[in-house]
């Protein structure tokens, strides 16, 4: 089990009872990836600062969708939305998420089920250059849970041996 905080300031990691900060360039690659998830861009889409527009019309698997362009924090993507308003594709310039190497993203997102009158995806198929790195399952999701503070603090620095 691994969790990473990242709070307006920094960022740190904590696995097998250790803490250990992100790097600057790991931190810079986690709000990039967080400013283009799909969920958090869903959460902000009335910010100012998130800009979408009409990019267009693409097939996905069969489906005709409307390409918006987003970017949301200096963070670019591009969403496919069907008719219906499933989000069933997003691209970008990132990294493999296995390799780390700049790559051509692609997410398919599938299994909407409804979670509090949203319609959230429980499926997403990752590719990096058209080849499947990963597949993620949702198996729950909570609109507004109550989270515990404590969560966001880092803890106290281990001491060496004496």
């Amino acid at each position: 089990e691994q969790t990473i905080v990242l709070t307006a300031t920094d960022g740190f990691a904590m696995a097998g009872g250790k803490t250990m900060p992100l790097p600057a360039a790991a931190l810079d690659r986690r709000r990039k990836d967080l400013n283009r998830d799909l969920r958090f861009l869903v959460r902000y889409a009335a910010d100012p600062g998130l800009e979408a527009v009409a990019a267009g019309d693409e097939d996905v698997d069969g489906t005709k969708c409307q390409v918006v362009a987003v970017t949301f924090k200096g963070v670019e993507s591009r969403l496919f939305v069907a008719p219906d308003g499933k989000v069933l594709k997003q691209t970008f310039a990132g990294d493999n998420p296995m390799t780390r190497a700049p790559a051509q993203m692609e997410i398919l997102f599938s299994d909407y089920k409804e979670v509090n009158g949203r319609l959230v995806p429980h499926k997403e198929v990752v590719k990096a250059d058209g080849q499947e790195v990963t597949t993620l399952t949702l198996e729950s999701f909570k609109v507004d849970p109550p989270i515990d503070e404590k969560l966001f603090e880092k803890p106290a620095a281990e001491r060496p041996p004496a």
